[in-house]
């Protein structure tokens, strides 16, 4: 992650200082030979023309050539430039002249296109990644484009995933629209029952997953369009026993369409992180942003956080003496090395001179609660870092109690 996050950083002092294309290209040209590949040895080609036709040719930014043979290609725009569909045109008759599967549009984002070899259609974008830090999606992109993790086996593999992913999106969007318009009379939607999943899955013969994603989409949509609560959508019609009248219960006080998500968010990771660890095993969903976990020292607690912005992992030094987390905190960042070693990753240390409390944090960013779709990115940091976290701090936090 930390390739990822350097070039993240050096990426926005290009953009800050509204560089040209020329400096721009020099910039990328850069980054893969950090990746290994060599402008000496020709494995990186600027601006090399391909013949087209009679006497015409096209010219691609960058050419990247390993073991003497096209690998993959790439089209730039300066990142303070609005992009448009004419570039992403361009890449596309590069790929098809060089008969190439992989390439990169990079601008102000990466878009990543695939020509399927299976497929007669034209190239296809088939993921978007931001330059924001801790971006999983730019750090693995990294992994496939260096020169010691491509092959065109890899890239194709890469490319399939998310593909499929893609397509599962799209299955998604399609049932969500037809369950939730407004004149449906779709039984499913008027039960809403507990086995909903279920029913989406028999009814439009869609693997589990997808099914699974419809149940989320749906039911923030029926939040949006009815008004109603995740609490009595996930409820189940009540059974009348002999001679009994069913009870009826109370209406909860209202809650927001954040609160909403948040709770649904929070359980389905519980249930998830359930067979991770049992370290959260008490704990149960909540309304607000994060969810709290005793560390076993009184004041410390270890904290999920999912928020509009990002995801990420706390350890908050929360004592009512403000000397003490002070001193805690200052002691634990004389560990820092080791801590991150074990951890695996950077920790951002946030001292919080003017509050009482400090905190250790590991942040995904560029996610939203609010965007179901990026719930299965969310969780994948939450649920495997949280044990790296747990297991890098918690020893420690005993040795710097007061």
């Amino acid at each position: 992650m930390e390739r990822w996050n350097n070039t993240c950083n050096l990426f926005y002092e290009q953009k800050k200082k509204n560089v040209s294309e020329k400096e721009f290209q020099f910039f990328i040209e850069n980054l893969f030979i950090e990746l290994g590949w060599s402008k000496l040895s020709k494995e990186i080609l600027s601006r090399e023309p391909i013949p087209i036709g009679s006497g015409g040719s096209l010219i691609p930014d960058i050419l990247i050539k390993g073991e003497g043979r096209n690998s993959f290609v790439v089209e730039l725009k300066k990142p303070s430039a609005t992009p448009s569909d004419k570039h992403e045109e361009q890449l596309s008759s590069y790929m098809l002249q060089r008969q190439l599967s992989f390439g990169l549009f990079i601008g102000e984002v990466i878009h990543v296109l695939f020509n399927n070899p299976n497929d007669k259609r034209p190239p296809r974008r088939v993921l978007t990644i931001e330059f924001t830090p801790d971006n999983l999606d730019g750090k693995e992109l990294l992994e496939i484009i260096s020169k010691k993790g491509y092959s065109e086996n890899a890239a194709v593999t890469y490319c399939e995933k998310k593909l499929k992913q893609l397509n599962e999106n799209d299955t998604v969007n399609k049932i969500i629209d037809e369950l939730t318009a407004v004149d449906s009379t779709d039984p499913i939607i008027e039960s809403l029952l507990g086995n909903l999943g279920k029913q989406v899955k028999q009814k439009y013969t869609v693997s589990d997953k997808i099914a699974e994603k419809v149940k989320i989409g749906i039911k923030i949509q029926i939040m949006d369009k009815r008004g109603s609560s995740i609490t009595s959508i996930e409820s189940t019609s009540p059974k009348k026993a002999p001679g009994k009248k069913p009870e009826i219960k109370k209406p909860s006080a209202p809650i927001s369409k954040t609160e909403e998500l948040r709770l649904l968010f929070w359980t389905k990771l519980l249930d998830r992180f359930s067979s991770v660890s049992d370290s959260y095993s008490k704990v149960s969903a909540s309304k607000d942003h994060w969810l709290y976990s005793g560390s076993g020292v009184s004041g410390v607690n270890f904290a999920f956080i999912a928020t509009n912005s990002y995801a990420g992992l706390e350890l908050n030094l929360a004592r009512k003496e403000k000397e003490e987390n002070k001193r805690m905190f200052d002691t634990l960042f004389e560990m820092k090395d080791e801590i991150e070693r074990e951890y695996g990753f950077q920790v951002e240390w946030e001292r919080l001179d003017d509050k009482i409390a400090s905190r250790l944090a590991s942040r995904l960013r560029g996610v939203s609660i609010q965007n179901a779709e990026e719930w299965p990115k969310m969780m994948d940091f939450l649920c495997d870092r949280m044990p790296k976290w747990d297991r890098a701090l918690r020893e420690r936090i005993k040795l710097v109690k007061p």
